[in-house]
């Protein structure tokens, strides 16, 4: 009799699941704990209904994290990792984000790891954590020289405290641990309801205040998106992953979501798209859930945006559209000294 191969036994069980499993999956599968599902499955004997599939992934999941949060908290970097917030910690991604402890002092906070620099990262400001790490320090230059309200606005951009090697080619960037982001609230509510205006415009209003200092140091963001805009405690928004970050002029290698930029030039790394992406992701947040029309150009979204009257965020929506910079949009929604 021939022997069994494993290619057969993962074969068989994503029969049973319908499902494929994917590369960290298999590999947890592997596992001793997983010895009495693969000889259930070679015999004949396993039952596969809703409850008892959803518990076996749960448990492949289980391991994949543990093994992860083992693997990477055991090197001496001095940061240990308590969680993945983001991510799911399997071959192929280029980075994920943990609930960390920074053991020199024990601030908690979050973790972005790095498996692999991306293509290009060595070309790119925002590539990978060296470049990462070089955006967030050349914000606290830019904020320091421009005094107070700039050191301010500085918090409302994630700002990278320390790097850990994490050995392997893997590295870390420490950054303050938030409590939601945008697309939390509103895709995952279970509520159904508009978040409060207030709320929104004052997210609104704080992500202006980032993307103004981002923009005179010469940089686009980039991923102006809910799932990039974070909440601290305080209700106060703060703009992260600065992985596509590209200097004014350049060509992005990645961003946001086409359909967010309203038309406008992708090509080149501007402010215009920055304003775009942001009143799109606002537009959505408002109507939960219903994004902007298909087809929608800045002008016509600025035009519905008009059409709907009185309502405070539409008219945040149209007056970022006709923004010529994020210092103009912050300053037509937020009367000086407010």
């Amino acid at each position: 009799m021939r022997g069994w191969r494993f290619e057969e036994d993962v074969a068989l069980l994503e029969s049973a699941l319908r499902r494929a499993l994917s590369p960290a999956q298999r590999k947890a599968y592997l596992s001793n704990n997983f010895n009495g599902v693969r000889s259930a499955l070679r015999e004949g004997r396993f039952v596969s209904n809703r409850e008892h599939d959803a518990l076996l992934l749960a448990q492949l999941d289980g391991l994949v994290h543990t093994s992860t949060l083992r693997r990477l908290s055991s090197v001496e970097s001095g940061l240990y990792l308590d969680g993945l917030l983001v991510g799911a910690g399997s071959r192929g991604r280029s980075a994920d984000i943990f609930c960390a402890v920074r053991v020199s002092d024990g601030t908690v906070g979050a973790a972005k790891v790095f498996y692999a620099a991306p293509p290009g990262s060595c070309a790119r400001i925002g590539g990978g954590a060296a470049g990462e790490l070089a955006v967030s320090r050349l914000l606290d230059t830019a904020a320091a020289a421009a005094g107070a309200p700039a050191v301010a606005a500085r918090a409302r951009i994630v700002r990278y405290s320390d790097s850990y090697d994490l050995s392997r080619g893997r590295a870390a960037l420490f950054m303050p641990l938030y409590v939601r982001s945008l697309h939390g609230l509103v895709h995952e509510s279970h509520v159904g309801a508009p978040l409060p205006a207030a709320f929104l415009l004052r997210a609104a209003a704080d992500v202006l205040r980032g993307l103004v200092l981002l923009h005179a140091a010469g940089v686009a963001h980039c991923d102006v998106k809910a799932d990039n805009i974070m909440f601290d405690g305080t209700g106060a928004a703060t703009l992260i992953d600065l992985g596509a970050a590209t200097r004014l002029g350049e060509a992005p290698f990645e961003g946001a979501p086409e359909v967010l930029a309203l038309g406008r030039n992708m090509s080149v790394a501007s402010a215009g798209v920055d304003l775009a992406c942001l009143a799109s992701t606002l537009w959505w947040a408002a109507r939960c859930e219903a994004g902007a029309p298909a087809g929608s150009t800045a002008d016509s979204l600025a035009a519905q945006a008009d059409a709907a009257g009185g309502d405070p965020i539409m008219r945040a929506v149209a007056v970022i559209l006709r923004a010529a910079s994020a210092a103009g949009a912050l300053a037509a929604l937020v009367p000086e000294g407010a």
